[in-house]
């Protein structure tokens, strides 16, 4: 399992994908995925954003051994909604997926929505 970006620019795919193995519960981590990860995506203009909110990166998802925790999921809802605002209107279209742990489902879910209003 591993994070990426993956911007579609036309017909074509630009995709960067985060080294697996680390983790990015620390908040150095953090800043050095961030300022990757939002490199790439300022690379290019979108009219708008998705982002797939799949809560199965959680610690304790029986499905996937990432182990984020609430507050990262959430960051990264904060931090796409300002890319959203700076870059393309404000039009960022978020979809709930993944998460096979309901407490996790809801607290994933809960933190992305309060970081998005």
């Amino acid at each position: 399992m591993s994070i990426e970006t993956v911007v579609f620019v036309g017909d074509e795919l630009s995709r960067y994908r985060f080294p697996d193995g680390h983790p990015v519960n620390s908040i150095d981590r953090q800043a050095v995925f961030w300022a990757e990860g939002l490199s790439h995506l300022r690379r290019h203009t979108p009219k708008f954003r998705i982002l797939q909110c799949g809560a199965d990166g959680l610690a304790g998802d029986p499905m996937a051994d990432l182990s984020y925790t609430p507050a990262v999921h959430a960051r990264v809802a904060r931090e796409l909604r300002a890319l959203a605002d700076e870059m393309c209107e404000g039009r960022l279209m978020a979809f709930g997926g993944g998460g096979y742990n309901p407490g996790n489902v809801a607290a994933a879910w809960t933190n992305t929505l309060m970081a998005l209003i």
